[in-house]
């Protein structure tokens, strides 16, 4: 069409004389604009049609449309769309409001492979990526039920009010669309919806999640400008991810019976004060309230979660912890940089791995008894700077390194199980530790162990000290270590003097204490 056009206003043969009220007009240029006129009108008549009464508004309109959608044709490969957004202009709020016709299934599923891409419709609009876009799904699109991808990364949509009926997937539907201000009601048939409105940064509104909908993985996550979530289903069994780091989440959704998992949920909504009820249908909360700093009181824990790994990590207005069902396996970093947690429940039997579950908590003075089960202390708690009472350590446990690092209000230190492997910068920093705990016979790694440790004044080794052993500066910084005043195995005794420049001390604090095969 843009040919023909072209080729009429080139045109260089004379134009015909009309007789007209006996008046003669040699029309020239009248004649030229009056059938570039029809010409255009025509080809600007092929998107526009009539919607909700009132009549579309043409490409070149003076004044733009401020209400209606403006019915468009898809085209082949969505082409006729494509040159609508080109030519056209937007509603007086700067949006092209288009109601797009002739669509088919395949324009609307997009594809994941090792590039995700937008159906043929997401494409068109990624296309035009400058201009900001509400679109109607408009007339019936045969067999619809997969539009997985749809309008992946179209950063211009704005809006789309209503998805067809018959929809079961929309997984990634409207992933990065970070311009969608508003979720479009969705048909009961949706049942998957996993990170659909991921990283929606500017979504405020959703409606209610249909009763069929499965899986709500991420669905929500990185909304940060969203105040209230939408209740979730009791047909919802996993829901990982779902509102993290929706920043400005004040309302959150109640929780149905029904979901299993929850890792990752809520994680980094700051400004969350009050947690939704758990339902006891879920057995993993991995990172489920980390980062919620506005969080003051913590939920009640469903008697089968067996994951709490990073739960409450970073929950700075934490007062106080839930009571932890028998269930419990793994607490690692649970409770880690919770600034004000002042009180702590005991720990159950089944916990294994309590790997950083308290460090960083500074206002904690008391710990909480730790579990005969446990294996992994490992900086549990590292930088407790508070911290004047610990539990006797569980023999069971193999690794506590860095366990009481910066830990600068204990005096008195644990009696360490001879199961112990690693301790590895276990009292480093400890710098009012008086007396070391007895380090039994078989341990290996003490590298930094006491590093810095400036009020310490006796040490009583009962291990070894052999040319695989790692004691790299255990000793560094502890100017109250006098002559003799770290016991060893007598027959280690010239080893360790030896080597006392490896442990940063002087060989003559080294003296003959308890053989290497006595047990404590």
């Amino acid at each position: 069409m843009h040919t023909v056009i072209r080729r009429f206003m080139m045109d260089k043969s004379p134009p015909p004389i009309y007789l007209y009220r006996d008046k003669i007009f040699a029309n020239v240029s009248l004649w030229r604009l009056f059938v570039s006129a029809l010409i255009i009108a025509t080809y600007v008549a092929s998107f526009t049609g009539c919607t909700n009464g009132s009549s579309g508004s043409g490409a070149n309109d003076d004044t733009p449309p401020t209400g209606p959608y403006v019915q468009v044709t898809f085209g082949p490969n969505g082409t006729t769309l494509d040159a609508y957004l080109k030519t056209a202009n937007p509603a007086s709020d700067g949006v092209y409001y288009i109601e797009v016709m002739n669509l088919t299934k395949e324009d609307l599923k997009g594809t994941d492979g090792s590039f995700s891409r937008p159906g043929q419709l997401g494409k068109i609009l990624q296309a035009n990526n400058g201009k900001k876009v509400a679109v109607k799904l408009g007339g019936t699109i045969e067999d619809l039920t997969d539009m997985s991808f749809c309008f992946y990364e179209c950063k211009n949509l704005v809006r789309v009010p209503s998805i067809p009926s018959g929809v079961t997937n929309m997984q990634r539907c409207f992933y990065d669309c970070i311009n969608l201000e508003e979720a479009p009601e969705l048909p009961q048939s949706v049942a998957e919806m996993n990170y659909c409105f991921y990283c929606c940064t500017n979504l405020t509104k959703v409606f209610k999640i249909p009763s069929s909908v499965t899986d709500i993985r991420g669905c929500f996550s990185k909304c940060t400008n969203l105040i209230k979530a939408p209740d979730i289903p009791s047909s919802v069994r996993n829901m990982d991810f779902s509102f993290d780091n929706c920043e400005s989440l004040i309302n959150p959704p109640k929780i149905y019976s029904g979901v299993t998992s929850m890792s990752l949920s809520f994680d980094g909504c700051k400004k969350l004060a009050q947690a939704p009820e758990i339902p006891s249908s879920v057995t993993n909360m991995n990172g489920c309230f980390s980062d919620c700093k506005s969080l003051i009181q913590a939920p009640d824990i469903p008697p089968d979660v067996t994951n709490m790994g990073y739960c409450f990590y970073g929950c700075t207005s934490l007062a106080k912890t839930p009571a932890i069902p028998s269930s419990v396996t793994d607490m690692g970093y649970c409770f880690f940089k919770c600034t004000n947690l002042v009180e702590c429940l005991d720990i159950p039997v089944g916990v294994t791995n309590m790997q950083s579950c308290f460090a960083n908590c500074t206002k904690l003075e008391r710990a909480p008894a730790l579990p005969a089960s446990a294996t992994n202390i490992g900086f549990c708690f590292g930088n407790c700077t508070s911290l004047t009472y610990v539990p006797a350590i569980p023999d069971g446990v193999i690794d506590m390194p860095l366990c009481f690092a910066g830990c600068t209000s204990l005096t008195q230190a644990p009696k360490i199980p001879a199961s112990v492997q690693n301790m590895f910068r276990a009292f480093e920093d400890c710098t009012n530790l008086r007396e070391s705990p007895v380090i039994p016979a078989g341990k290996k790694d003490i590298e930094r162990c006491f590093k810095n440790c400036e009020n310490l004044t006796s040490v009583t080794l009962k291990c070894d000290y052999t040319i695989d052993a790692d004691f790299f500066n255990a000793f560094k910084f502890c100017p109250n270590l006098k002559a003799n005043s770290i016991k060893v195995p007598a027959a280690s005794l010239q080893t360790y003097r030896d080597n006392a420049s490896i442990m940063g001390t002087e060989a003559d604090r080294f003296t003959a204490g308890e053989k290497a095969t006595d047990k404590l």
